[in-house]
């Protein structure tokens, strides 16, 4: 008669070793998932949550026209907080999706159905005035302002007899949140520069019916963002020294010409003040060749970064991207990135060649084939572009130290 295996007992958790996922035990009777625990001390999680901004961003919706992604639930804890965070912490619109595996318990299946309340609304506008300018390029400037208000309600644990009961840790809180922005921009429009030295110097003039819109570029010559969270929760929590106000963020952008700066601060308004300065600059030659540079200091993590990259798009079917994040603090690199794309001219496939050496994660080389077919590769090929113009912006924007 075959026994079963004797139950063992994780040293640091006490979990037993007869779990749904198996467990493997190291000579000091510490469980697997204990010692990968320990690993994740050793992870730059600042610069994790910016290379996952840095993918979503080019999948948002910016009119919320339509869902950013999609998120499998099944009404457990797990995607519950996947659904939060995307929400709240990535601020993007998920659509969510399941089925029925026939193997839900009744709990999981009351939390599937139920209907979350969650209230949004924004309050929104614009006044602009427009100069004519008239100069050798820059024909017009339009000075934008755009004030923002938003306000959030989602009372998750105000609804316990609905909302399922975990261990008090993973529990989901209530967000209230009241927010405002003010976005000030200057917008040129400006004739379209010759793509290159060569074309500078053709004497062939276009045409009187070539002489469109398609002849004009716009782009933000000066641009300031300002944003800032009133949270009631921490207002009426209990606290005797409540601290409603988050961090004021400003973000001040310059363009001209080919080459852009770009400069960041957070404000605290509980005696720290600046919490987070960054600044950078970046520039475009006129073979479509992308320089960049930016350093950023954290006062709270007390962190100095730089971080840089080259792109080389001088030859329209082939592309390089070179990305470099130098740590002053522990004098090391923290990652180095070397990226290449083929994009032939048939517009059918595309190769992908993406070689990375990460402090936390060591190094990686992946090969990619993408096929493309007709109008998604435009879709694509557009993403490709404005992906290329928003790194000018030099990997910052959501206050971590890492690209």
């Amino acid at each position: 008669m075959n026994r079963p295996p004797k139950v063992r007992y994780c040293s640091k958790c006490v979990y037993p070793s007869a779990s749904a996922v198996p467990l493997t035990f190291d000579e000091n009777g510490m469980c697997s998932g204990c010692r990968a625990y320990e690993q994740t001390k050793n992870i730059d999680w600042n610069k994790r949550r910016q290379a996952l901004e840095k993918i979503v961003t080019q999948y948002k919706v910016q009119d919320k026209s339509n869902y950013d992604c999609i998120i499998p639930v099944s009404g457990g804890k797990d995607s519950y907080f996947q659904t939060h965070y995307v929400i709240e912490e990535l601020k993007m619109k998920p659509l969510l999706v399941t089925y029925h595996g026939n193997n839900y318990l009744p709990v999981g299946e009351r939390n599937k159905d139920r209907s979350m309340m969650d209230l949004a609304s924004t309050l929104q506008t614009n006044v602009f005035r427009i100069f004519n300018v008239e100069g050798t390029r820059v024909k017009k400037i339009k000075h934008l302002i755009e004030p923002r208000i938003s306000h959030h309600y989602s009372p998750f644990v105000k609804l316990d007899a609905l909302l399922p009961n975990f261990d008090g840790v993973d529990s989901l809180t209530s967000v209230h949140t009241l927010s405002w922005g003010l976005q000030n921009r200057l917008i040129f429009k400006a004739s379209d520069a010759p793509k290159t030295p060569d074309d500078a110097k053709s004497k062939i003039k276009p045409k009187k019916e070539e002489m469109s819109q398609k002849n004009f570029i716009y782009f933000d010559g000066l641009r300031l963002d300002l944003t800032q969270d009133f949270d009631f929760n921490e207002l009426y929590g209990g606290r005797s020294d409540p601290e409603p106000w988050h961090d004021l963020k400003a973000i001040l952008t310059s363009t001209i010409s080919t080459f852009s700066m770009n400069s960041e601060a957070d404000f605290n308004m509980y005696g720290d003040y600046v919490t987070r300065v960054s600044h950078g600059m970046g520039y475009s030659d006129p073979w479509k060749n992308i320089y960049k540079m930016n350093y950023t200091y954290s006062l709270r993590d007390e962190s100095n970064t730089i971080n840089g990259g080259i792109g080389f798009n001088f030859i329209d079917i082939l592309k390089f991207n070179f990305n470099l994040n130098y740590s002053f603090d522990e004098d090391i690199f923290l990652e180095k990135i070397f990226q290449m794309t083929y994009l032939p001219k048939s517009h059918c496939w595309a190769l992908n060649v993406d070689f990375e050496d990460k402090i936390d994660s060591g190094m990686t080389f992946n090969i990619g084939l993408n096929l493309l077919f007709g109008g998604n590769f435009l879709s694509l090929a557009k993403i490709y572009q404005e992906g290329e113009t928003q790194n000018l912006r030099l990997f910052s924007g959501q206050g971590s130290t890492a690209p």
